[in-house]
């Protein structure tokens, strides 16, 4: 008898006495994946990505509309106070013609005109509150809080609007490839290469086949029957042999929606590139708008400080002191406007960078642009005040 069927020298190199390693067998018994459920593994994975993209991109126009309606408060304050100083003057105006009428001074027309130019002002200052509590509303919401959760702190800070970030001369292209929508896009292609992968490891059908004489032959015998096309794996399942061409038509399948997803990704980065232009050209164009109305609005005070004198005078109409007075509110409140059209444009520039340019590139001062830093003080802050 073999000295090692009578328990002798062990078998393989297992210890005597018939133990073995568990962790061993556990290894050994482990299945290795397929290449078609590793590629189902990495679909599944990019598809987590595009999950992720995709929340970080609402997450950005979330962040986006929250910016832009608190630049509209700020804004809608700001001129809530220039619709209130006109009010004054013009109110102070109409005291003054009515007097002067009561002493035989002013003709009714120009009290009447007066009064009118002074209750059509009035009749702003609703608007720009209703406009107001709106904005407020819609931040409370965005912020995960109710309507009025922040009208009082609204109302206690300072009606002004924030400053804004200077920009930097350039910004690597990755600040652009890092837009949600871009990297969703890209995710989107590696799921849609994965599952054609998939379709193209599906092609061969996978099956055991027995080494013993007898099970194979008997295997093989009814693998191809001619009532059946249809093989089987012991007690685990089917799978069809011949179909007619199926999984073929399935990677062509495969392979479109691949294309496709290449096109999208594509056009998403056109998208990206437009939106970037188009926030660049609002820059540029309302610093040179916001400029024009500066000076305008320096110049309407002016007249209207000669217009008081000359009135103080006897030298001029009441009229004439209507009209400037027009004129510089008109001014004012179409610079304050500007203000925030200008600060809507860079937040429209981070959104369309993919939320911003300082986390992810740092410029040194000396590279920013003066043009991009626009002052949110008012021309007619730095001249005389209205009296």
């Amino acid at each position: 008898m073999c000295p090692c069927a009578a328990g002798g020298a062990p078998k393989n190199g297992a210890p005597a006495g018939g133990r073995h390693d568990d962790h061993d067998d556990h290894a050994a018994a482990k299945p290795e994946l397929t290449e078609a459920e590793k590629q189902a593994i990495e679909a599944a994975d990019a598809e987590l990505g595009v999950a992720e993209e995709d929340r970080r991109s609402v997450l950005l126009s979330m962040l986006a509309e929250i910016a832009t309606n608190y630049v509209e408060l700020r804004s809608a304050q700001e001129r809530l106070g220039i619709a209130g100083r006109n009010v004054d003057r013009l109110k102070a105006t109409f005291d003054t013609l009515t007097r002067l009428q009561k002493a035989g001074l002013a003709s009714g027309s120009s009290v009447a005109q007066a009064r009118a130019e002074w209750q059509s002002a009035l009749a702003q200052l609703p608007l720009w509150r209703g406009r107001i509590a709106r904005r407020s509303h819609a931040i409370g919401v965005l912020t995960g809080g109710f309507p009025g959760d922040l009208g009082l702190e609204f109302e206690r800070t300072p009606h002004v609007l924030p400053s804004a970030p200077a920009l930097p001369v350039s910004v690597p292209s990755q600040v652009l490839r890092d837009r949600p929508d871009v990297r969703a896009a890209e995710r989107r292609i590696a799921v849609a290469t994965a599952r054609q992968n998939v379709a193209v490891a599906d092609l061969f059908p996978r099956f055991r086949i027995p080494l013993t004489l007898g099970t194979a032959a008997s295997g093989f015998s009814s693998l191809f029957s001619a009532a059946s096309t249809i093989w089987s794996v012991a007690a685990n399942g089917s799978q069809t042999l011949f179909d007619d061409g199926q999984r073929k038509a399935r990677i062509r399948a495969a392979e479109a929606i691949t294309a496709t997803q290449r096109l999208q990704y594509e056009q998403t980065v056109r998208v990206a590139f437009r939106d970037v232009e188009d926030a660049l050209t609002g820059i540029e164009t309302e610093a040179t708008r916001r400029d024009a109305l500066g000076a305008a609005t320096v110049d309407s005070q002016t007249a209207l400080d000669r217009a008081l004198r000359e009135r103080r005078a006897g030298t001029l109409d009441y009229l004439d002191l209507l009209i400037a007075q027009r004129s510089l509110f008109a001014a004012q409140d179409s610079f304050a406007q500007s203000n925030a059209a200008q600060a809507v444009n860079l937040i429209a520039l981070a959104k369309a960078l993919g939320g911003g340019w300082q986390t992810v590139f740092e410029q040194g001062q000396s590279d920013a642009t003066p043009e991009a830093q626009p002052s949110t003080a008012s021309p007619s802050q730095k001249s005389p005040p209205v009296r």
